[in-house]
């Protein structure tokens, strides 16, 4: 099992110093967000940050995000980035871009919102599959998201039947959406890509927003039941930390990697993960 970091975690810090600090807290994986690569390559190349990854012998799992891309995007701009993205993963030998859905219309029915998402998802699928970089299609449980339940995005996924096209489970989004967790038993573990570890406070989940979330351990959501869940259908494999939390955004960076390493060690292995 590996853990990873996500770079929102530390959003004010640049790529270098994720990649630092990550390494530092004992992480073996870094998400990276894209808007840090976007500002690294002002002045670097993607040879730079593979080498940058390699010096602190951390893998990339994914680089986090295409935004929404459903309903109501700029299709063209959205096709893109996402090949953009993909090419940068390609270089950097990174496995996946995570890709995000966005508001659900007025009086949009989730027939409607299926088959808008499978149509989306076949185009970027085949933009990205030149690069032999798969895509990971993340539910965002807030209200007025257009796909905002895991069983709701695994339906998507299925119809859509697309080699490289899996899913993310966030555990925020999970929680803060109301996905049952029968959702999970229904996931094979191929089909989940990504998963993003996290805890958030104890509010109304409609109130909750990115900006509620904490170290894993530290909240309501019920992390042992859904590493459970996820243990049962053979998914061990790796958990990334994301955190928006402005409040730890200030934080040094170091301290945060640590905190963020050790509540996810303690999370997964009492969990049983190995």
């Amino acid at each position: 099992m590996k853990l990873g970091l996500n770079g929102a975690t530390t959003m004010r810090a640049d790529l270098a110093t994720d990649a630092r600090v990550a390494a530092a807290a004992g992480f073996d994986l870094l998400e990276i967000w894209a808007a840090k690569l976007d500002e690294y390559l002002k002045a670097h190349t993607l040879a730079d940050a593979k080498k940058l990854l390699e010096r602190h012998r951390l893998q990339p799992l994914a680089i986090n995000s295409v935004e929404n891309i459903n309903y109501g995007a700029d299709s063209n701009q959205v096709k893109a980035r996402t090949k953009q993205l993909c090419e940068y993963a390609q270089a950097l030998g990174c496995p996946y871009v995570i890709i995000v859905p966005g508001p659900r219309p007025k009086g949009a029915s989730d027939a409607t919102v299926k088959a808008d998402t499978v149509k989306v998802l076949k185009a970027l699928a085949a933009l990205a599959q030149p690069t032999g970089v798969k895509l990971a299609f993340e539910m965002i449980g807030e209200v007025g998201r257009s796909v905002s339940k895991l069983g709701q995005a695994l339906d998507i996924v299925r119809e859509a039947q697309l080699s490289n096209v899996g899913l993310v489970l966030d555990c925020f989004h999970f929680y803060a959406g109301g996905s049952p967790l029968a959702d999970i038993a229904r996931l094979k573990p191929d089909e989940l890509y990504v998963l993003h570890l996290d805890d958030c406070e104890n509010l109304p989940k409609e109130q909750l927003t990115d900006a509620h979330r904490l170290f894993p351990g530290l909240g309501v959501i019920p992390l042992q039941d859904i590493l459970g869940g996820l243990k049962q259908i053979g998914f061990t494999k790796l958990a990334s930390v994301e955190l928006f939390r402005p409040e730890y955004w200030g934080w040094d960076p170091m301290k945060t990697a640590q905190e963020a390493y050790r509540r996810a060690k303690q999370a997964v292995e009492a969990a049983g993960w190995h």
